[in-house]
């Protein structure tokens, strides 16, 4: 991350239930169509285009992030 940039968030069943806690049972629950809507880069993503590159280069790296 870049001096004064904010954390980034890729949503996951923890998040969902922490995020919804104080609405219906129904909207906390983890969905397949959360997961589809995860896999297409829609969602609740909030993320630099920095940071993305940097998850998808550790993945092309096996695991492995250079700094």
């Amino acid at each position: 991350m870049f001096p004064g940039e904010a954390g980034g968030l890729v949503p996951s069943r923890k998040w969902k239930r922490q995020a919804f806690g104080n609405r219906a049972t129904s909207e906390q629950n983890w969905y397949p169509s959360d997961t589809e809507q995860i896999s297409i880069g829609q969602g609740f993503h909030q993320m630099t285009l920095i940071q993305l590159a940097q998850a998808y280069a550790a993945i092309a790296n096996k695991g492995i992030i250079f700094t």
